[in-house]
């Protein structure tokens, strides 16, 4: 959590200058906004204590879980997201796009499966399940674009 409350600060001090210089007449169209509506305020403080608990949430689910979890579940996140916006906007998709988000649900829900039946039993605390003839035995990060899955023959 300590990575949080030093990334808060910096990530302030690095895009409320870009925001000034990127964006045209920020200040004075928020300033106009807040003027008309009051609640606009609201709205930004809302958003704001949105975006900081995504971020705890994040931390959370990465200490609890590991990162390669975090990223499985932000899959599954874009997929569900897609699903809602054919459902309720009748957003049209095409042949390509419905494969991939079959594909990428299909890794969500084996990537489940796997994390289910890779988890040590309660009656032998030593051993985890055997995963088929393979088991994920160690997940190693190297960099942050080189991520290794080492994995071992169980006997």
């Amino acid at each position: 959590m300590n990575l949080l409350l030093f990334m808060a600060p910096i990530a302030v001090v690095f895009l409320l200058p870009a925001t000034l210089i990127m964006e045209e007449n920020v200040v004075g169209t928020t300033v106009a906004l807040a003027r008309d509506d009051v609640n606009i305020v609201w709205y930004l403080i809302f958003n704001s204590a949105l975006a900081y608990f995504v971020n705890l949430t994040n931390f959370l689910v990465t200490k609890h879980t590991s990162a390669l979890t975090l990223q499985v579940l932000g899959n599954g996140k874009g997929a569900v997201a897609v699903v809602v916006s054919i459902l309720f906007f009748k957003n049209p998709i095409s042949v390509t796009g419905l494969l991939g988000y079959t594909l990428t649900v299909s890794g969500v829900i084996l990537y489940g499966e796997a994390k289910k039946r890779n988890k040590i039993s309660p009656e032998n605390p030593g051993k985890r399940k055997k995963l088929s003839n393979w088991s994920f035995t160690d997940l190693s990060v190297t960099n942050i674009s080189n991520i290794d899955f080492l994995m071992r023959k169980t006997s």
